[in-house]
């Protein structure tokens, strides 16, 4: 009866179960006002500010690894930027650059992508530089170019905060930024890490990105995307 199931709640204080499923839906809420903790009594983070919303694995030659609204779900109404973070990427050839760009849904933000960078070398001392530049509708990640050799490769991370998107936009128009930060193992062999700061002057709509080979495959890769909840 009633009475008894009450109880039953009420002094129940441990739940041994395999799985747990939702009553009528798919989605299992915690209660408003309780906290979900683990077994040393720490709460889970439940509304983590970070939260990853595609991924892409490549285990073999493709052209692209895409981020666009379609695969991510980015909103600029939800989120403050968007984080992408990669490692061990090869590229199919050898002497090869590792590109990204912005893009709309799946459309390329074509124009200009200005950058300023800082670049030195990881396993030899006081060697590097920094320097302006600019090109037209791709970023070149690193400070140089990696190959198919014995441990080269590419790894990073990139954040961007967009001008807008189509579910927000500021009262008076911004430009998009970016940072992001390479560690790459050359062709032949050396290990240099590369720090930017760019820009894209233009209060195009923002929402995605793509990552390529500025000739060939990439061979290898893990690709995480991430959205900066507000």
């Amino acid at each position: 009866n009633n009475k008894c199931f009450w109880e039953f709640e009420y002094i129940m204080s441990q739940l041994n179960v395999d799985t747990i499923g939702s009553q009528t839906g798919s989605n299992v809420q915690l209660a408003s006002g309780h906290t979900l903790k683990d077994k040393d009594g720490t709460a889970f983070d439940t509304q983590s500010d970070m939260v990853k919303l595609h991924s892409v694995n490549v285990t073999s030659a493709q052209s692209t690894a895409d981020f666009f609204f379609a695969d991510t779900d980015w909103k600029a109404s939800l989120y403050h930027s968007f984080i992408v973070k990669f490692r061990w990427v090869r590229p199919s050839d050898d002497d090869r650059r590792l590109y990204w760009a912005m893009y709309n849904d799946s459309t390329l933000v074509s124009g200009n992508y200005e950058k300023h960078i800082w670049y030195e070398r990881i396993d030899s001392s006081q060697s590097g530089g920094n320097g302006h530049s600019y090109s037209t509708d791709y970023v070149d990640i690193s400070s140089g170019t990696t190959g198919t050799g014995t441990r080269e490769g590419v790894r990073g991370t990139i954040e961007v905060f967009p001008a807008k998107d189509a579910t927000a936009s500021p009262s008076v128009d911004q430009q998009t930024w970016w940072h992001s930060h390479c560690d790459v193992r050359y062709e032949n062999g050396y290990s240099w890490t590369a720090d930017q700061r760019g820009m894209f002057d233009s209060a195009t709509a923002v929402n995605g990105c793509r990552f390529y080979m500025n000739s060939g495959n990439i061979a290898q890769g893990q690709f995480d995307f991430y959205g900066v909840r507000r």
